[in-house]
């Protein structure tokens, strides 16, 4: 044990991050990528010339001039692959793979290649813990100490009360729990966990940041503690739970990523060499294979695929068509879908793109227009549509539904810090070619 225990003490100071690395948080927020697409719009200095919506003759056209975009996102952004899928009413519009999966041995990346997806896993866990909801299993309303003993998450006091925290606070990141960001995560090397309740220990005394319902902190440690709640219901650890989940629904290219099975058709994870050589990529640092050890699956350890991630946005669309067999009821979805960050006037999440239950849940109409970049977000048809966005050091990912419209769109990459980017070219991906499908 010792042994094990130096070992891993020995990969953490290997996998060690740089200054300007520890200076961001992975796996990484909602907020930053909203924060570096304003940044990009208002400077200006985004990733294509042109954002306004253009109009094309004819589908292959308008897919065509997609796939342009997303070619130069993988150029401009340095990935080493770039696999991205459109669906509209449950079919596949298009898919494509751009570049190598695993540069050191030149395998090219596949529209099935297996990737990290991040924090998008937050989304199965907010789903998971809403099907306990429609069983009467669960309540959004219920404290968190209804379901962890003290030894595993002992009580909370802030400002020298007592507060509890909810289950709806942990989904919506309004709970005051830890951000959890690498130098947080360095200090949690011990051996694999079978379960994610063993996981939220090391944190558990950690204070909270604010008052549980006043503010908003993206925290993946909080979905932690979701996780460990669906382990304490459903009396599995949530390894098998979503293995489970998976196989009911012909989700074959996905799994929690334990690190502890052959995992087929999988992407190798890279990040720039330095600040100065950020068009030269390196095998990632070993810190988010060690995050993914220690058990943060919760939070951001599911590995999946572009058909799986369209599968998946299309079974939360049967839900709101009221399509036998959907997976929760459009009750209980409606609750997920529903921002809970409006009220509290954040400005790193303005009006127009608030939290729900692990998702973002956006209506361009309500952007405040007193900027670039909410100007040239306005100008898009497709205004309301939920998403999520992931990033580790070596993985970026981005997952949009758009309800009104019946589509998915997905974009997974095997480099970190491109959501900006992705989240740009798949809302003018929608605009390109939604008008022209039959």
């Amino acid at each position: 044990m010792l042994i094990k225990l130096a070992l891993f003490s020995l990969l953490a100071i290997l996998a060690r991050p740089s200054q300007q690395q520890q200076q961001q948080h992975f796996p990484v927020s909602p907020e930053h990528t909203l924060n570096a697409l304003y940044e990009q719009l208002n400077s200006k200095a985004q990733v294509f010339a042109d954002v306004q919506p253009k109009k094309f003759s004819n589908l292959a056209e308008a897919i065509a001039a997609s796939e342009k975009l997303f070619e130069a996102v993988k150029q401009q952004q340095t990935l080493p692959s770039l696999t991205v899928g459109l669906s509209v009413r449950n079919k596949t519009v298009f898919s494509k793979a751009w570049g190598l999966a695993d540069l050191e041995n030149e395998i090219p990346a596949q529209v099935n290649t297996t990737y990290r997806i991040a924090s998008i896993s937050k989304s199965f866990a907010s789903l998971v813990l809403g099907t306990f909801v429609d069983q009467g299993l669960a309540k959004y309303s219920d404290p968190l100490s209804k379901y962890l003993k003290p030894s595993d998450y002992p009580a909370k006091s802030f400002a020298g009360h007592h507060v509890e925290i909810t289950l709806g606070q942990l989904l919506s990141h309004t709970a005051g729990t830890p951000v959890t960001s690498i130098p947080d995560i360095a200090t949690l090397i011990y051996p694999e966990v079978q379960n994610i309740t063993s996981s939220i220990r090391p944190l558990n005394a950690a204070p909270l940041t604010f008052a549980p319902g006043t503010n908003f902190n993206y925290s993946n440690y909080g979905y932690q503690l979701i996780g460990a709640v669906i382990e304490q219901v459903a009396k599995k650890p949530y390894p098998q739970l979503l293995a489970e989940f998976f196989a009911r629904h012909g989700m074959r290219g996905s799994a929690i990523d334990t690190g502890r099975a052959l995992v087929h058709h999988i992407a190798r994870y890279y990040r720039p060499e330095s600040a100065e050589k950020k068009n030269h990529n390196v095998p990632t640092a070993l810190i988010d294979g060690l995050l993914m050890a220690n058990g943060w699956w919760a939070a951001g350890g599911v590995l999946s695929t572009v058909p799986d991630l369209l599968r998946y946005g299309n079974l939360l669309l049967d839900v709101t068509k009221g399509r036998p067999g959907s997976v929760i009821t459009n009750a209980t979805l409606n609750q997920i879908w529903t921002p809970r960050t409006d009220d509290l006037h954040l400005k790193t999440m303005p009006p127009g793109m608030g939290y729900g239950y692990g998702w973002v849940v956006v209506d361009l109409d309500k952007l405040p227009s007193n900027s670039t970049a909410a100007a040239a977000l306005k100008v898009y048809k497709h205004k309301h549509f939920r998403w999520h966005n992931g990033g580790l050091m070596g993985t970026s990912t981005y997952l949009a539904i758009y309800p009104e419209e019946e589509a998915v769109v997905v974009a997974l990459t095997n480099r970190g810090e491109a959501q900006p980017a992705l989240m740009q070219a798949t809302m003018q991906t929608m605009e390109n070619v939604y008008d022209l499908v039959k």
